[in-house]
């Protein structure tokens, strides 16, 4: 399944959860991100033709930059709950790779590889209701990932905290583990990716803020 015949479903998605407040007395926001993102080494195995058994290998990826953007609803039904579609591009750059105790730089297997992965998800959030301009929240994703021309499935978890600068305005931190899959090519099987997410937002409400957990 490519990643572009999920993202109308999930702009849908949150088109009707902006849509939603107006009803139950909720508000829309907005908000752009930016931070950086760590990869856990990506571990496999290599089969080799007319050899028994496999060989393991370890892929070592830099640390990238990551930016994004999401919409959504927040206190819907005056629960604390929040819906939203998030848009996010990871840069990545591969480091080295190990096999049979050997590392080999990424200047030796023709510079490496490097690019930008994008990733599309729905998440959910609870805000935590606390006095005062501070709100810590935890969440859940579940989305895709392209590393190629497909989307492969991803799923996160999340936790993080906004703080109010206005009534319609906030700065926010939000640490996200995500984990994926990705495509095994021939003679080779992959574990499924750690990505951890480290990122700062600005925010901005729209509609019943007075109503913010």
């Amino acid at each position: 399944m490519g990643i572009r015949n999920i993202t109308a479903p999930l702009l849908g998605i949150a088109a009707l959860g902006l849509a939603q407040p107006a009803a139950a007395a909720g508000y829309g926001y907005v908000e752009v991100s930016a931070g950086i993102s760590f990869f856990d080494d990506i571990d496999g195995n290599v089969t080799v033709p007319g050899f028994a058994g496999s060989i393991p290998v370890s892929v070592s990826v830099n640390d990238g930059a990551n930016v994004g953007f999401e919409f959504g609803a927040g206190n819907i039904l005056g629960t604390g709950l929040r819906a939203g579609a998030a848009f996010t591009w990871i840069d990545f750059e591969i480091e080295s790779a190990t096999a049979l105790g050997f590392t080999i730089p990424a200047s030796a297997i023709g510079g490496g590889s490097s690019g930008t992965v994008e990733v599309v998800e729905g998440r959910l959030y609870y805000d935590i209701p606390l006095q005062g301009i501070v709100t810590p929240y935890v969440g859940v994703g579940l989305g895709a990932v392209n590393y190629t021309e497909e989307g492969q499935f991803l799923w996160s978890l999340i936790g993080g905290a906004q703080v109010d600068l206005t009534e319609n305005m906030y700065l926010g931190a939000r640490y996200t583990y995500s984990n994926t899959d990705i495509d095994d090519g021939p003679n080779v099987t992959i574990d499924p990716i750690n990505i951890h997410s480290i990122s700062g937002q600005i925010g901005f409400r729209i509609g019943n803020t007075g109503d913010t957990p």
